[in-house]
């Protein structure tokens, strides 16, 4: 099983707010906190956040993995 990235440490870490980080990113702010919070959000939302912070998918959302198998 993959370990979550603390979202919300490499968030701040990179001096960000939630607000400023979804509009560096590109997302929704709810988005942002939804994943902070471990819940649930679209595949498709969770690639840019990913892709900003360097790492896999699976790294800040792995309950995507079982939403596949």
């Amino acid at each position: 099983m993959t370990e979550r990235l603390d979202l919300r440490r490499a968030r701040l870490n990179a001096g960000l707010s939630i607000r400023g980080a979804a509009r560096t990113i590109g997302v929704h702010e709810q988005v942002i906190r939804r994943l902070e919070a471990g819940e649930g959000v679209r595949p498709e939302s969770v690639k840019p956040v990913a892709d900003y912070f360097g790492v896999k998918v699976l790294d800040i959302a792995p309950d995507l993995m079982d939403a596949a198998a």
